[in-house]
């Protein structure tokens, strides 16, 4: 791929793209106070199970929680509030994308700079550094990570703390933010070092005020439950091409069941979103209606990602040339 090339994308008339531009805050409102509200009662419903003794139970609707909190992550929530579609106007927008971003660990000034890379330059294994690989999630990380995921705790804390004194790590600090760049380093520091005070702040107020479950329901839920983000994420781009600017042949679209699509934010519809990255999550379904005779077969639900798994670790036992095997 070449600088100046333009990606594929299915025909809209301008109308139909007017109107699916257009934002609704109703609808912004309802997903958020949803997604907010379901963490609400899993968090009442984990604390009547410490109060009450229900201690079987107990682990369980942690996990569910987790998996709801993993959500509010840029596999969801925050990477809708980094496009400002969800709002009409953008204050919402970055307010919750800092509030989301703070809660699950993410730094957003990254984040913001990662996926606009990502965007314009889809699986471009020289400069995406958002997905190094189309490699498909084994399915043991699944499993490992919708538990409690240890290791990616002790990553993200690592992380934060490089950032926070100004250290970019790995490619990203010479592609996404090289050191000229200093002021652009200086927001992602100061993302950084608000998430690692903030969390030590809240935690140490749980703690003196015990209130510990709240250390797991806030402070620690971004690294519970993992494995359905985790594999939804992946399936984005996983196993597909990256010499193509088609975004039929390097992103996939998912139909998932409607609850599991809104705390995902619509994102299973990932090969439209690609395409028209200014259309809000909440018009996505209709968008793949209109594209549909052209976008070909989606994937279908959570079986048709593990048989495209499957697929992808076949074919790399193989030595399919065809897959990006970095």
């Amino acid at each position: 791929m070449t600088s100046g090339e333009k990606y594929y994308r299915s025909k809209l008339d301008t109308e139909q793209l007017r109107r699916l531009h257009q934002r609704s805050d109703l609808a912004a409102v309802l997903r958020v106070l949803g997604h907010l509200g379901s963490l609400v009662g899993t968090g009442w419903l984990f604390f009547l199970c410490t109060q009450n003794g229900w201690w079987i139970a107990a682990p369980f609707v942690l996990l569910l929680h987790g998996t709801i909190f993993s959500f509010l992550g840029y596999a969801g929530a925050s990477h809708e509030f980094s496009h400002h579609t969800v709002f009409k106007k953008k204050g919402p927008n970055i307010f919750f994308l800092r509030l989301f971003s703070f809660l699950i660990w993410g730094n957003h000034a990254y984040f913001f700079r990662t996926h606009t890379i990502h965007h314009r330059s889809t699986l471009d294994p020289e400069i995406d550094t958002e997905v190094p690989t189309t490699k498909c999630i084994a399915f043991f990380n699944v499993l490992v990570t919708s538990t409690f995921d240890v290791r990616r705790m002790f990553r993200t804390i690592r992380m934060q703390w490089l950032n926070a004194r100004g250290i970019i790590p790995g490619r990203a600090g010479t592609i996404v933010l090289p050191p000229e760049n200093a002021a652009a380093r200086q927001q992602v520091a100061n993302a950084a070092r608000t998430i690692l005070f903030g969390h030590l702040a809240l935690a140490t107020i749980f703690a003196l005020t015990g209130l510990w479950q709240l250390i797991l329901l806030v402070d620690l839920a971004a690294f519970i439950g993992n494995g359905l983000p985790n594999l939804l994420a992946s399936a984005q781009h996983c196993g597909m091409k990256i010499d193509t600017l088609d975004y039929r042949e390097n992103s996939r679209t998912v139909l998932l069941n409607p609850v599991i699509a809104f705390f995902y934010w619509n994102m299973n519809y990932h090969v439209e979103h690609h395409m028209y990255p200014g259309v809000p999550c909440y018009h996505l379904p209709r968008l793949r209606k209109l594209l549909e005779a052209d976008l070909g077969p989606a994937t279908l639900g959570l079986r048709g990602i593990v048989k495209a798994m499957r697929q992808d670790h076949a074919a790399r036992q193989l030595g399919d040339c065809t897959l990006n095997a970095a």
